[in-house]
């Protein structure tokens, strides 16, 4: 009898064993696979962030693009080369763009700056290029006046006859606009790289490193990158494909997120090591979990299950809703958009900005400023609930409405709305004035692709503001 007990006690924790071996595999390969799902989501969040941040920075300079074309053209209708003259309006331009400086230069090559200097530039390839007619975006270059690193867009200036008789160039610090971009991502703990096809550094972010070489080079010398992935970049570049992929260095992990830019052969690389600290949680449960298994297994693989699958809940709204206000933010509104175009229905996409919310954040604090934002995305579901409304990221908001036969009700439903928002008082601040512009644009007669439409769009944002405001206007 006692050899029997003895027999099936030895069977029973056997089985017993088996079954706590077995559900620890199946726990790890379970955790295993959401730590790779979560991988993956924050690589494709990343990689929707950068190539967002990657259309608005080719949208800047498209804007400053038709800012120098119309200087040109000023100048072109005066039929002057007084410089005196010339100066005085590029000086009064310089105040209300994102140029540090505007050159203005005719057949002798020399360069007239905004603040009254003068240098000498027929030897500058952007000026070689835009005297035989066309307009140029050159590499970022060593300015000859501060030493600072600039980036220069020229076009020509043309005779009343048609005939290139100069050119008008502004430049920028291309550094600052990236960091601007990337600041309000992952607590400005980020690294930005601008470089070439080749892997040159254009722009390289000093909170990394003073590495003036190569980028392939530094990778290589550093170890952080395999051959594999290593080849697998220069591949992706050289067919106009965005990545990301996972570094290593030292004992930190970090992901390298590299998007090719349309406009010109440059690419952004942004790398990170705390985009994955939002879910860090995930691995102190694993701990727990591995630790409880063989007391109270079946408790505890209830209990991850519960969890995880209230966090994933939580992630994946954390990944449509923008924190601030409650509304879709642009990953999940793109997304949207990109529904409605397959769907080829027609429907509008309007762009709603806050007139010189940057004067309220500087005069009153951002915290003043998120009051304003959570009060204007509350009017927004309150005025146009029966709309997908989301924020695209600052003080800029973005409704997509989907049937837009009577565009006339439309118009007033967003004229009414920007009258709600003119309504905002703050009770610590009542001399604060809210108003917005309306940029409005009709899909797919005025864009078919995303960024066509967002195009249109600002466009009409772009009128409106130029209206003196508080405005509304249609592509």
């Amino acid at each position: 009898m006692l050899k029997v007990e003895s027999k099936y006690t030895k069977k029973y924790l056997f089985a017993i064993l088996f079954f706590i071996i077995m559900s620890i595999i199946c726990v790890t390969i379970f955790l295993t696979n959401i730590n790779s799902g979560i991988n993956e989501k924050v690589q494709e969040i990343l990689l929707n962030e950068v190539i967002s941040h990657r259309k608005s920075l080719e949208a800047t300079i498209s804007i400053q693009y038709q800012e120098l074309e119309g200087i040109s053209e000023y100048i072109t209708s005066l039929n002057t080369r007084d410089m005196s003259q010339l100066i005085n309006f590029t000086k009064a331009f310089v105040s209300k763009n994102g140029f540090d400086r505007i050159v203005v230069a005719f057949e002798d090559g020399i360069g007239y700056l905004s603040d009254g200097s003068s240098y000498d530039i027929s030897t500058r390839g952007y000026y070689q290029d835009t005297m035989n007619g066309g307009a140029r975006n050159s590499e970022p270059v060593d300015s000859v006046i501060d030493g600072e690193r600039r980036m220069a867009l020229s076009v020509p200036i043309y005779s009343q006859h048609g005939q290139v008789i100069g050119m008008v160039m502004g430049s920028y610090d291309v550094r600052a606009i990236s960091e601007i971009e990337f600041s309000n991502l992952y607590n400005n703990k980020g690294y930005t790289y601008l470089i070439d096809y080749s892997g040159n550094f254009l722009i390289n972010d000093q909170k990394l490193h003073n590495y003036q070489g190569n980028f392939y080079d530094y990778c290589q010398e550093s170890n952080i990158l395999s051959n594999q992935q290593l080849q697998q970049i220069k591949t992706d570049i050289s067919n106009y494909v965005s990545g990301c992929v996972l570094t290593k260095g030292g004992k930190e992990t970090r992901y390298l997120v590299y998007v090719p830019l349309e406009s010109s052969e440059w690419v952004i690389c942004y790398s990170v090591s705390d985009a994955f600290q939002d879910y860090q949680f995930i691995m102190k449960y694993e701990t727990y979990l591995l630790g409880a298994v063989a007391m109270v297994l079946t408790v505890t693989v209830l209990y991850i299950f519960i969890v995880n699958k209230k966090e994933r809940r939580v992630l994946l709204k954390r990944a449509d809703y923008d924190s601030l206000t409650g509304l879709y933010n642009r990953r999940k509104l793109t997304e949207e958009i990109k529904r409605y175009l397959k769907a080829q229905s027609e429907f509008g996409l309007a762009i709603l900005d806050i007139d010189d919310f940057k004067k309220i954040n500087d005069t009153y604090g951002h915290p003043i400023g998120d009051i304003i934002l959570k009060e204007i995305g509350q009017i927004l579901r309150d005025n146009l609930g029966e709309y997908l409304v989301g924020r695209l990221g600052g003080d800029e908001f973005v409704i997509l409405i989907e049937n837009v036969q009577i565009i006339n009700i439309v118009i007033q439903k967003l004229e009414l709305t920007c009258n709600q928002i003119a309504k905002i008082k703050i009770e610590e601040h009542p001399d604060i004035v809210v108003t917005c512009s309306c940029g409005l644009a009709v899909a797919p007669k005025d864009g078919e692709t995303v960024a066509e439409l967002y195009k249109a769009a600002d466009s009409a944002l772009y009128i409106a503001k130029s209206l003196g405001k508080n405005k509304l206007a249609k592509f």
